[in-house]
């Protein structure tokens, strides 16, 4: 440690040996080998901090969150037809009830035919 007293000085000095012991663990989690397994390290490195909410000084991870063209359509419709068939029969005819009153067409009326005389 540099200097005397505490104060400001022994503050620095703990944010200094936290950066350290923070990139000694990252340094420790690549390791040594050939240019594509380094490559190969870093991304999922890089992936794993992503994931891991750890880069939201470079990400507005809020902005990802609700931008809907990230959204996994085909993940929702299984979850969808997932919880359709999971659910109890009475829970679905009352949606299809539902469903029936929602929707009202008119009634058919059979089309007047016209037929030419001549």
């Amino acid at each position: 440690h540099r200097g005397g007293g505490g104060g400001a000085g022994g503050e620095e000095d703990d944010d200094e040996e936290e950066e350290e012991k923070e990139k000694e663990e990252e340094d420790s989690l690549i390791q040594g080998g050939n240019k594509a397994e380094l490559a190969a390290q870093f991304h999922s490195l890089m992936v794993e901090r992503f994931l891991g909410g750890e880069d939201g000084q470079y990400v507005d991870y809020s902005e990802i969150d609700t931008n809907h063209k990230y959204d996994n359509i085909a993940m929702r419709s299984r979850d969808e037809e997932d919880a359709y068939f999971d659910a109890s029969d009475e829970e679905v005819e009352a949606q299809v009830m539902e469903e029936e009153r929602e929707f009202k067409p008119p009634p058919l009326r059979p089309k007047k035919v016209v037929e030419e005389t001549g």
